[in-house]
C-alpha cells in the first residue's frame, strides 16, 4: 500500500449512518399517499402538544453521531467551517426526511423532531470538532499499523465488521445469522420442521458464520493479538444479549444461547483456530464459502413456529422502527461480505 494512501473510513461511516437513518425514518416503505397534503405542512402545524422525554432524547442522540462523522470526513480546513458543515447537512437530511413522512400514514412528521435532530447533529459537530485532529493522528499512527489490505478495502472491510455487530441488535434473527431473504423471495423450506432436527440446523447456521465472520477477522487484522477475532466474537455476542435485555426484557440477556447455537459456536471457532496455517488466499476462500453456506442454509431451513410464536406476542413498541432497519440490514449483510472479499482478492 503507498504511504500516501488516506483513509476514507469516515466517509464510509457517515454514507452508512445517513442511510441508516433514511431507512429507520421512513420503515415501513408501504402505503404511500399522494395528495395528503404539502410536504412542508408540519412546520405550520407547530409545536406538538403530546411530548415525551424518549421522543425527545431518541431524537437528540440519533443524530448526533452524524454530526461527529461528517465533521471527520474534512481532513482539512477550518474545523469551524466543518463544523457548521455538518450541522446543515445535518439539519437538512432531518427535514427531508420530515417532509417525506407526509406522505407516509404510518408516519407523523412533527417540528420538534427536526429541531432535535439538528440540535443533536450540531452538539455531535461540536464534539468532532474537539477530537478532530487528535482521532486522525491516532488512526495514521496506529490504525494504519494493524492492516495491510488496499486503503479502500480495509476502510470497507471496518465498516462492514461495524455494521455486523448492529445486525446483532436484531433480537427476531437467529444467533449470528444474517442473509434472510425468505420474507422478501417465496423460497420454500426443503424440510418441514422437526423439533428433533432443528438444532442440528441451528448449530450448523451458527457454525458456519462463526468461521466466517472469524475469519473476516483474520483478514482485516493480520497484525493485532491473536484474541481480536475471539474477542470481536464475544462483542457480537453481547451485543445479541444486550439487544434481548433491552427489547424484550423478559427473554433475558441469554435468550440466544441454545443447545444448537453452544454447539454452533464451538464447532465454529474450533474450524477457525485449524484453519489459522492456511495462506492468505485460502482464508478469504474460506471466509466466503462458509458465508455462502450460512446464507443457504438459513433460507432453506424450516421455520420454528415456537420461535414465530414468541415474535407474535411481542410488542415492539417504540422499537418498531429500529427492529425494521435491523432487519434490513441483517437481510443484505453477507452479500456486501463477499463483494468486499472478492474485491479484496482482486486488489492484493
Amino acid at each position: 500500500m503507498p504511504p500516501a494512501a488516506e483513509s476514507r473510513l469516515s466517509q464510509y461511516l457517515a454514507l452508512a449512518y445517513a442511510g441508516a437513518l433514511l431507512l429507520g425514518s421512513l420503515y415501513p416503505w408501504t402505503g404511500w399517499r399522494m395528495g395528503a397534503g404539502t410536504p412542508f405542512g408540519f412546520l405550520a402545524a407547530g409545536w406538538p402538544r403530546e411530548l415525551t422525554t424518549f421522543d425527545l432524547l431518541t431524537n437528540f442522540l440519533a443524530y448526533l453521531p452524524l454530526g461527529f462523522l461528517i465533521v471527520l470526513t474534512r481532513r482539512r480546513g477550518s474545523r469551524v467551517v466543518a463544523a457548521l458543515g455538518a450541522c446543515a447537512a445535518g439539519s437538512l437530511l432531518s427535514f427531508s426526511i420530515e417532509a417525506t413522512q407526509q406522505f407516509l400514514p404510518s408516519r407523523v412528521p412533527s417540528l420538534a423532531d427536526w429541531c432535535m435532530n439538528s440540535l443533536g447533529a450540531a452538539m455531535g459537530a461540536g464534539v468532532g470538532m474537539r477530537y478532530r485532529t487528535p482521532l486522525a493522528n491516532q488512526w495514521r499512527a496506529r490504525g494504519l499499523q494493524c492492516l495491510h489490505l488496499p486503503r479502500p478495502c480495509a476502510d470497507f472491510g471496518i465498516l462492514l465488521v461495524i455494521l455486523w455487530l448492529a445486525c446483532q441488535l436484531a433480537v427476531e434473527n437467529h444467533l449470528l445469522a444474517s442473509g434472510l431473504l425468505r420474507p422478501l423471495l417465496p423460497v420454500p423450506a426443503l424440510w418441514p420442521f422437526s423439533a428433533a432436527h432443528q438444532p442440528l440446523f441451528e448449530m450448523l447456521v451458527v457454525a458456519s458464520h462463526t468461521l466466517a465472520i472469524l475469519s473476516i477477522a483474520s483478514i482485516l487484522f493480520p497484525r493485532r493479538p491473536p484474541w481480536a477475532p475471539p474477542a470481536l466474537l464475544l462483542l457480537g455476542l453481547a451485543c445479541k444479549g444486550g439487544a434481548f435485555l433491552i427489547l424484550m426484557p423478559s427473554a433475558g440477556f441469554f435468550a440466544w444461547a441454545t443447545m444448537g447455537t453452544l454447539a454452533g459456536l464451538g464447532l465454529g471457532f474450533f474450524g477457525w483456530l485449524l484453519a489459522q496455517p492456511l495462506a492468505f488466499s485460502f482464508k478469504q476462500t474460506l471466509a466466503a464459502v462458509a458465508l455462502i453456506a450460512s446464507t443457504l442454509l438459513l433460507n432453506l431451513m424450516p421455520e420454528n413456529p415456537y420461535h414465530l410464536d414468541a415474535l407474535r406476542s411481542w410488542s415492539q413498541g417504540p422499537y418498531f422502527n429500529f427492529n425494521g432497519l435491523m432487519r434490513f440490514l441483517a437481510a443484505f449483510w453477507p452479500y456486501f461480505a463477499l463483494f468486499w472479499l472478492m474485491r479484496c482478492r482482486s486488489q492484493r
